[in-house]
């Protein structure tokens, strides 16, 4: 589990509850569910005119990635690559089948077999880096929702604040009324602005680093099955997986 993903949650909106208090409201006061309703509702209905069905719900079905994210495990796959590129330079690329069923990454298994069947480097680039692209741009354009999310939610929220005026000023000779309205006006400007920087954009900005990482982690597995086929040294194709892990985004591999 991504504990800093759940924590900077809990951290943000425990922030904007504890100053509530501090300021001497009432935590009832800003738990209003027809500004949530608006808001969400509002927000949802925006995004799902101008996003295509099946991009819309397998980005609702990416959201938990940024609780558990998938657990890449660089290093023991370096360490499974160099064992395989020894057993290939022993006895040839055909020797990598066996280590096929190793990987539970169906695209390193698909690496693997094509160095089993001795496919040619270009060929094992091109197909591994169009799989790599469309993998990428797929994350992206479910981190494109969530960013559309980010950017109509503030205004979805400012439309509930309109919505609560309206009431207000149809309630001008009922003062008991007032404030039922007024409630809804300000909460939903709260609520836009609150869920558009503490959970859309940040969800966003998540998937995309993730994405690439993901992305990073296959350009590893593409160089050390391609240096393999190319008959280089083992200390070379060790480098060059390695200069894999040494760079910034490995940290979060792991």
């Amino acid at each position: 589990m991504e504990v800093l993903s759940f924590l900077g949650i809990v951290v943000g909106v425990g922030a904007l509850l504890l100053g509530n208090v501090l300021e001497g409201g009432q935590l009832s006061a800003i738990l209003n569910p027809i500004a949530f309703m608006i808001v969400i509702g509002g927000t949802m209905g925006a995004v799902m005119v101008h996003t295509p069905t099946k991009i819309f719900l397998k980005s609702l079905g990416a959201f938990p990635r940024v609780f558990f994210p998938p657990k890449l495990k660089a290093e023991l796959v370096v360490k499974q690559f160099m064992v395989m590129a020894r057993a290939c330079k022993k006895d040839g690329s055909l020797q990598a089948g066996n280590y096929e069923n190793k990987f539970d990454d169906a695209f390193i298994r698909k690496a693997i077999k094509m160095l089993a069947d001795n496919a040619e480097v270009d060929l094992i680039e091109d197909i591994l880096h169009r799989d790599i692209d469309l993998e990428e741009r797929n994350h992206r354009l479910h981190a494109e929702v969530y960013k559309s999310m980010g950017g109509y939610s503030p205004t979805i929220g400012l439309v509930g604040a309109i919505l609560g005026l309206i009431n207000v000023m149809s309630y001008l000779d009922s003062p008991s009324q007032l404030g039922h309205g007024l409630a809804v006006a300000f909460t939903a400007t709260l609520y836009g602005v609150s869920f558009a920087n503490l959970v859309f954009i940040p969800v966003a900005e998540k998937l995309t680093i993730l994405s690439e990482r993901e992305a990073n982690f296959r350009d590893m597995v593409v160089a050390g099955v391609v240096s393999i086929r190319s008959g280089e040294s083992l200390s070379t194709t060790e480098s060059r997986l390695r200069s894999y892990l040494d760079d910034r985004l490995a940290s979060g591999w792991n």
